[in-house]
């Protein structure tokens, strides 16, 4: 009697486990709102931390960015350190979320992309490359976005490039009165210094540079030493596409 005792407490703990085995098994399986599943756990995402909030962006939807790491297909380490020394840059705003990755690094230029995340929707559009990121400036309405890069050239001159975002159709913007100092400051090859940008409406950008006759080392150089304070200029973007005429 004894024994088939002992024999049945044996059968009842081997049956508890059993069951306690299979309820683990379902809730491991079942994922509540706002959790990743087991595939998800190791999906690729840069994070933009905002005052108010933090946003994981999936790099399968940033295209420039994704196109990128397949160069680093072999090696799942290596995608991962370079998807570390990647830099986010957020730019605040009330209306989305937005941020400059800086990716590709070498000591100091990256190449760019900007990313604006709203509604569980990701749009992004390439920046110039090869540069490192200095300043952004939304205008009053948010609906503009200048964004400045810049690049060394020794240790003393720095070129700047400009850039004006469309921040609702995320596209480059037109300009009315593109002359060919604008060219030279918004068509990324890194010609003149840009020392200040200031909106003065929702249409027009004042952007302070050098007053200077050519924009050559030496004279930008001369410039920074002796004349930065004192001799600059301001030119003036005006947003929009040029009527018809």
């Amino acid at each position: 009697m004894k024994n088939f005792i002992t024999y049945a407490l044996f059968l009842i703990f081997i049956l508890g486990v059993g069951l306690i085995g299979c309820s683990s098994n379902n809730q491991t399986t079942t994922d509540s709102v706002g959790s990743y599943s087991n595939q998800n756990q190791n999906r690729e995402e840069l994070i933009i931390t905002n005052e108010s909030e933090t946003i994981a962006i999936p790099i399968e939807q940033i295209p420039t960015i994704r196109t990128y790491l397949e160069e680093y297909t072999t090696s799942s380490s290596e995608r991962k350190t370079e998807i570390d020394r990647m830099r986010v840059n957020p730019l605040p705003n009330p209306n989305a979320t937005f941020a400059v990755i800086s990716y590709s690094c070498g000591i100091k230029l990256c190449d760019n992309v900007l990313v604006k995340y709203k509604n569980d929707q990701v749009t992004s559009i390439p920046l110039p490359q090869s540069s490192f990121f200095q300043e952004a400036l939304f205008t009053v309405d948010n609906k503009y976005l200048a964004i400045k890069f810049g690049k060394n050239e020794g240790s003393t001159v720095s070129r700047s490039s400009l850039v004006i975002i469309d921040t609702v159709e995320i596209k480059n913007t037109e300009f009315q009165n593109n002359s060919e100092i604008i060219n030279k400051i918004t068509n990324g090859n890194f010609t003149v210094p840009i020392r200040n940008l200031h909106w003065e409406n929702d249409t027009t950008l004042k952007v302070t540079i050098p007053d200077i006759k050519d924009y050559s080392f030496k004279t930008i150089e001369k410039w920074i030493n002796k004349e930065s304070e004192t001799k600059t200029k301001e030119v003036k973007i005006t947003l929009g596409s040029i009527p018809n005429g």
